[in-house]
C-alpha cells in the first residue's frame, strides 16, 4: 500500500502541532497530571461496533509506542469508549487481537438473535470478558488512572448528547461503557446510569470531538474508523425501520436523530479535515488519523476473522508510519 499524504503537505522533518506536542511530551518524559506546558491533549476514539478494530488496532500501535503519557484525557463513543478503556488499562494489544477471537464469535455477535427479540450484540459479554490477553483487572486500572475516560451517549429523556465520567467504582465504569454502545435490536435497550437512561452515543456524536473541546483539550488526536473517501451511507432497510420504531416508543426525537446521525458524521469528518489543515490555528489543533482512501471498509458486524485480521495490520502499520515513528524520531527515541 503506497504511503499516505496525509501530512505531506507539511515541509520536511516539520510535525503536526498535535504530533509536535507528543513528541515534546515523549522528550520532557511529560506525565498527566503535571504537565508544565499549559496544554490539554485529548484522545478521541470512534467506534462503529466492529468496525472498532481499526481504532482499536490505532491504539495498538500507540500503546507499543509508549504513547499513554502524552494525553490528558480520553473521550470515546460506543466501541470507541471500550477501545479507550483498554487503552487506558495498558490492554489495547489484546482487545485488538480479540476482535478476531471472541468478539467474533457468536456469542458475543449473532443476527439471528433479533429473530428472538433479543439484541444482537451482547455487551455484558464483552464488557466482562477476560481471557489470558484481556485479563478482569483491566476495568480497575482505568479507575486508578491519572488521564480521565468520557463515555459519549445519548440522553433519551432529553434526546441529546451527554459525557460519562467520574466512575465512582468498577460497576459505573460498566455501566457507562454499555450505555456508551447500546441500541435497541441491535445491542439491547437503554441503560441507566445514575438514574436517567442512556444509549448509543453514535446517535449524536459518533466522532466526539466537540465533546472533547468541551472538556477543555487544547490538542486532539482523533483515530477514525472509516478510510477516507467513504462517506456513511443514508439510514436504509427493515432493521433501520425496526429500529426507527423501538427509539420512537422511548422518545418522539430519536428517531430523526438516529435517521439523519450520517449527515452529522459526514460533517464532523469534513470539520476534522478542516480543522487539521488549519494546523495550529484550529481551536483546539486537531489531528484526524484516518486510513487512505482505497483501504477496504470494516462491516460493523464483521464476523470473519481474516478480515478483521487484515484490518487490525492495516491500520496498525499506517499508525506507526503516521504518527509513531515520525513522533519518536522527534523526541529522539526513534
Amino acid at each position: 500500500m503506497p504511503r499516505s499524504t496525509q501530512i505531506s503537505h507539511f515541509m520536511p522533518m516539520e510535525l503536526h502541532p498535535v504530533l509536535e506536542l507528543m513528541a515534546r511530551r515523549l522528550s520532557e518524559r511529560s506525565e498527566p497530571g503535571n504537565r508544565k506546558d499549559g496544554f490539554r491533549l485529548a484522545l478521541v476514539v470512534e467506534g462503529g461496533a466492529m468496525r472498532g478494530v481499526v481504532s482499536s488496532a490505532m491504539l495498538w500501535a500507540l500503546e507499543e509506542g509508549g504513547f499513554l503519557p502524552c494525553f490528558d484525557l480520553a473521550v470515546g463513543c460506543s466501541a470507541g469508549a471500550m477501545n479507550a478503556a483498554s487503552f487506558l488499562a495498558g490492554a489495547s494489544g489484546g482487545c485488538t487481537r480479540e476482535y478476531a477471537g471472541a468478539f467474533s464469535s457468536r456469542r458475543f455477535i449473532n443476527p439471528a438473535r433479533v429473530l428472538l427479540g433479543r439484541p444482537m450484540l451482547d455487551l455484558d459479554f464483552s464488557v466482562d470478558f477476560s481471557s489470558t490477553v484481556m485479563d478482569p483487572g483491566r476495568h480497575r486500572r482505568v479507575l486508578e488512572s491519572s488521564i480521565p475516560l468520557h463515555c459519549i451517549a445519548t440522553d433519551v429523556d432529553d434526546a441529546r448528547r451527554a459525557v460519562l465520567s467520574d466512575f465512582q467504582d468498577i460497576g459505573e465504569l460498566r455501566l457507562a461503557l454499555e450505555a456508551s454502545s447500546c441500541m435497541p435490536l441491535v445491542a439491547g435497550p437503554p441503560v441507566e446510569f445514575r438514574g436517567r437512561r442512556y444509549l448509543d452515543g453514535g446517535i449524536c456524536e459518533a466522532i466526539p470531538l466537540a465533546s472533547a473541546r468541551e472538556l477543555g483539550a487544547t490538542h486532539a488526536l482523533v483515530l477514525q474508523t472509516r478510510p477516507r473517501g467513504l462517506r456513511y451511507p443514508p439510514p436504509q432497510g427493515f432493521l433501520t425501520k425496526l429500529i426507527e420504531i423501538r427509539l420512537r416508543r422511548i422518545h418522539p426525537i430519536l428517531p430523526a436523530l438516529y435517521h439523519h446521525r450520517n449527515h452529522i458524521y459526514d460533517l464532523t469528518c469534513d470539520q476534522v479535515d478542516a480543522d487539521q489543515a488549519k494546523g495550529a490555528n484550529a481551536l483546539p489543533a486537531v489531528f484526524g488519523l484516518r486510513l487512505p482512501e482505497g483501504t477496504p471498509p470494516v462491516h460493523r458486524l464483521e464476523r470473519r476473522a481474516k478480515v478483521l485480521r487484515e484490518s487490525t495490520a492495516t491500520a496498525r502499520d499506517f499508525t506507526r508510519r503516521e504518527v509513531v515513528e515520525p513522533v519518536l524520531e522527534r523526541a529522539g527515541r526513534g
